[in-house]
């Protein structure tokens, strides 16, 4: 083996180890599948459940202060949300308000 050969595979050596620590790389969502086949690497996906069932609890909150207060927020009473969550919607006309 000549000083070329040392040298590339040395290289090579080098360039494995920085990218084996730096876990997954960037890769289009489309082949992130098969990456993981390949590698049996995964990637832990952040879901948003816990943000979501955060601003639900924030908002039924909101909602009880003004059940029992009997306060208005931005001129809304507590019967208008009861009204408006319990009205049927029809999809046609959602569509209908939007510009």
């Amino acid at each position: 083996m000549n000083e070329a050969e040392k040298r590339r595979r040395e290289l090579l050596e080098q360039t494995r180890y920085s990218y084996q620590e730096s876990g997954i790389p960037a890769i289009h969502p489309r082949y992130r599948a098969s990456y993981s086949e390949l590698y049996g690497e995964e990637e832990a996906e952040q879901g948003s459940l816990g943000i979501r069932t955060f601003i639900c609890m924030i908002l039924f909150t909101v909602f009880v202060f003004m059940q029992n207060e009997g306060k208005d927020i931005l001129h809304i009473s507590s019967t208008k949300v009861v009204q408006e969550v319990s009205k049927n919607a029809d999809i046609t006309d959602v569509w209908k308000k939007i510009p």
